[in-house]
């Protein structure tokens, strides 16, 4: 499935029909269609699943710490509201990272998110840190990077994780790409750096809903 756009809409259908006859069972994986066959499952699921209250779920997480198939668990897309629901669990506070958004490009979480998970010692996991791309074709980000020798995807890694307790997750599909994105810890942005890049991207000035992509 999701080989050919133009069947798209007899396999979303077919999927559905399953759904409705009562199989519970989708295989897919990200070699499919290269990543098509997952969107179209995406799309064929939506709004069909059934929403579980948030404690179960952490219920659950805690049980696959205790059998020892995974370490740690975390969120993604939680904003301050959700957060603080999580800690009232009883055993909310095990989670391990909140996944969210961030890059010069998207900085609302500086709001209120940031600083409620820094105040905890949350890291924060930020997705995205390069905008998709498009902070690489930025004037201001390739200007900051030819002051050191850099490239525009480091100065946007090296801008992310300046903070105390914030991870990020870069693509990278080749040897070379790992190689720029590890070089970007050694990159040390400069006061005028990070002055030039707010006039560029300015921080929120108020609290904002979550961004999410």
């Amino acid at each position: 499935m999701g080989e050919r756009r133009r069947r798209s809409r007899d396999e979303v259908a077919a999927l559905r029909l399953g759904i409705d006859l009562g199989m519970t069972l989708v295989d897919t994986a990200e070699l499919y269609a290269d990543g098509a066959a997952e969107e179209l499952v995406g799309e064929a699921i939506d709004g069909r699943r059934g929403s579980a209250p948030l404690e179960e779920t952490v219920e659950a997480f805690a049980r696959l710490v205790d059998d020892g198939k995974v370490r740690h668990w975390g969120v993604s897309n939680f904003d301050v509201s959700d957060m603080a629901e999580l800690s009232d669990l009883r055993l909310g506070g095990a989670v391990a990272t909140d996944q969210v958004v961030y890059s010069l490009a998207r900085r609302g979480i500086e709001s209120g998110l940031m600083p409620w998970c820094q105040d905890r010692g949350l890291p924060v996991m930020a997705y995205s840190p390069v905008d998709q791309g498009r902070l690489l074709r930025h004037p201001v980000v390739q200007t900051v990077a030819g002051h050191h020798g850099a490239t525009p995807a480091q100065v946007a890694l090296a801008w992310v994780l300046r903070h105390d307790g914030v991870i990020t997750i870069p693509k990278a599909g080749t040897t070379e790409h790992v190689r720029e994105n590890r070089a970007a810890l050694d990159v040390r942005l400069t006061g005028e750096d990070l002055a030039e890049l707010d006039r560029a991207f300015p921080p929120p000035t108020e609290q904002q809903p979550l961004d999410v992509l």
